[in-house]
C-alpha cells in the first residue's frame, strides 16, 4: 500500500516535467501498480487458501465437537448408571456390615459356649483320670488282697499237707501195734507209698506256686501273671554312685542291633523317681523310642513308694511293657550280666577273636566352683575298638562329665558289642553331683576294621 501511495504522489510533485516524461512516469506507475496488484492477488489467493484451510479445520473441529458432545452425553449417562450402581453396592455393603456384625455376635456366643464346653470337657477328663486312678488303686488293692489270700490258702494247704503227713506217720506208728499179723516189710511198704504220695502232692503244689525256674546266668524278673509271652529277665548294671546316680536294668537285644534297657532316676532330698524303658539303635547310637512306665513324688496325693518299685511296676504294667518291647522285636532272655573288662573275646567257628576297647578324652570345658557351677565338665570322646593292629572309631561325641570304660554286653544274634561307659559330673549343690552310664554300639566284623 505504501508503494501505491508513492506512485500517486510522484506526478503531483513533478509539475515542471514534460508531457512525455509524465507519460513515461505514468507507464511506470501503471506497471508498478500491475505488479502491486499481482502481488496483492497472490496474497488474496493465499489468504483465501488459508481461509479455506481454516474453514476445513473448523468443520473438522465442529465434527469432533459433535462427537465430543455425544461422548460427553454417553459419559454422563454412564456416570449416572455408575452412580446408581455405586448406591446399590453401598446398600449391599451396609447389608454385609450388618450381616458381619450379626455373625461376629454369633461367633462370640459360640466362642463362649465352646470355652464352656472345653471347661466341662477338661473337668470330665480330670474326673475320668481321677476315677481311673481310684479304679487302678482299687484294682491293685484287690489284686494284693487276692495274692495275699492265695498265699494264705497255699500256706493253709501246705499246713494241711503237713498235718496229713503227720497223721499218716502217727498212723504208721499205730499200725505197728494194730497190724501185728502183717509182716513189717509189707506194712512199711504200704505206709511208705502213702507217705510218698503225700510228699509228691505237696511238692507239686509248691512248684505250681513258683514262677519260671531261675537261670543262674540271668537275673530273674518275676511277674504275677506268668505267661510264655511275658518278658521275665533283666540284668542290673551295678556301679558306684558319685553322690547320686541313675539305675540301669538291661532287658535284651533284637536280632537287628536294637538294645533295650530300663533307666531309673531317683531323688533323695524329696523322694521322687522317674522310670522309663529306652530303645537304642547300636548301629547308629541313636535313640529310637522310649516309654514312661512309672514314677512319682512324695508330694503326689496317694504316693506309696510302689510307683518307684521296678518289680511292682513290671507286674502291674506288663501289658504295655510287653507291647512296647515286642514292637521293636526285643527278645526275652537275650541278656547276660555285664562283662567288666576292656578286652573282648569271642569264639566263631571254633576260632577265638580278641578285641580291645580303647578310650581317651579331650577336655573341652572344665567345671569350676568359681565360675558357673551349673555348667558341667565337657569331654570329647575318642572311643575305639582295636583288632589285629587295626582300629575302628566308635564315637567322637562330646559328653558331659568325666568318663571311663565300665564294661560291655555281647549280642547273641550278631558280631556286635554294646560298650558301657561310666560318667560322673559335678554340680552346684549336694544333690547336683551325679553319675550314670553311656551306651555305644560297635560291629565286631573283622572286615570293618582298617
Amino acid at each position: 500500500m505504501k508503494k501505491l501511495l508513492l506512485l500517486l504522489i510522484i506526478p503531483l510533485i513533478n509539475f515542471g516535467q514534460t508531457k512525455k516524461q509524465r507519460i513515461e512516469i505514468l507507464k511506470f506507475q501503471k506497471d508498478s501498480l500491475k505488479n502491486i496488484l499481482t502481488q496483492e492477488r497472490i496474497k488474496i489467493n493465499t489468504l483465501e487458501g488459508s481461509i479455506d484451510s481454516l474453514l476445513k479445520i473448523e468443520k473438522e473441529n465442529i465434527a469432533l465437537l459433535a462427537d465430543y458432545k455425544e461422548g460427553l452425553v454417553f459419559a454422563n449417562n454412564n456416570i449416572d448408571s455408575l452412580r446408581n450402581t455405586l448406591s446399590q453396592e453401598r446398600l449391599k455393603i451396609n447389608n454385609l456390615k450388618h450381616s458381619t456384625d450379626s455373625l461376629l455376635k454369633i461367633e462370640k456366643e459360640y466362642s463362649i459356649a465352646l470355652n464352656n464346653c472345653e471347661t466341662a470337657l477338661e473337668f470330665a477328663n480330670n474326673t475320668i483320670d481321677s476315677l481311673k486312678i481310684d479304679f487302678k488303686k482299687e484294682l491293685e488293692q484287690t489284686q494284693w488282697e487276692l495274692d495275699k489270700k492265695e498265699s494264705s490258702l497255699k500256706k493253709v494247704s501246705m499246713k494241711n499237707d503237713s498235718l496229713k503227713l503227720q497223721i499218716l506217720e502217727n498212723s504208721f506208728e499205730l499200725n505197728n501195734f494194730q497190724l501185728a499179723e502183717i509182716s513189717w516189710e509189707k506194712k512199711n511198704a504200704l505206709l511208705q507209698n502213702k507217705l510218698d504220695s503225700v510228699r509228691l502232692t505237696s511238692e507239686n503244689k509248691k512248684n505250681s506256686s513258683n514262677s519260671i525256674t531261675m537261670n543262674s546266668k540271668k537275673q530273674y524278673f518275676s511277674t504275677t501273671k506268668t505267661k510264655n509271652n511275658n518278658y521275665n529277665y533283666y540284668s542290673e548294671i551295678d556301679y558306684d554312685y558319685y553322690w547320686n546316680g541313675l539305675d540301669y536294668n538291661v532287658i535284651g537285644w533284637s536280632n537287628d542291633g536294637l538294645f533295650a534297657y530300663v533307666e531309673s532316676e531317683h531323688g533323695d532330698g524329696l523322694w521322687w523317681c522317674s522310670i522309663e524303658i529306652v530303645i537304642l539303635d547300636l548301629k547308629t547310637d541313636k535313640l529310637v523310642d522310649s516309654i514312661f512306665i512309672g514314677g512319682g513324688s512324695e508330694e503326689d496325693p496317694g504316693f506309696t513308694g510302689d510307683e518307684c518299685d521296678l518289680e511292682y511296676i513290671w507286674k502291674n504294667e506288663y501289658r504295655s511293657i510287653n507291647s512296647f518291647l515286642k514292637k521293636y522285636n526285643i527278645k526275652d532272655g537275650t541278656i547276660r550280666k555285664i562283662i567288666l573288662d576292656d578286652k573282648i573275646n569271642t569264639v566263631d567257628y571254633e576260632r577265638e577273636k580278641s578285641f580291645k576297647i580303647k578310650l581317651t578324652t579331650d577336655l573341652i570345658q572344665k567345671w569350676s566352683w568359681n565360675g558357673n557351677c551349673d555348667e558341667p565338665e565337657k569331654n570329647q570322646l575318642n572311643l575305639k575298638v582295636i583288632h589285629n593292629n587295626k582300629s575302628k572309631v566308635v564315637s567322637r561325641e562330646v559328653v558331659n562329665g568325666s568318663v571311663i570304660v565300665k564294661g560291655y554286653f555281647l549280642s547273641p544274634f550278631e558280631d556286635r558289642v554294646c560298650i558301657v561307659l561310666k560318667y560322673k559330673k559335678d554340680g552346684c549343690g549336694e544333690y547336683s553331683h551325679t553319675s550314670g552310664l553311656y551306651f555305644y554300639g560297635c560291629s565286631l566284623n573283622p572286615k570293618t576294621f582298617k
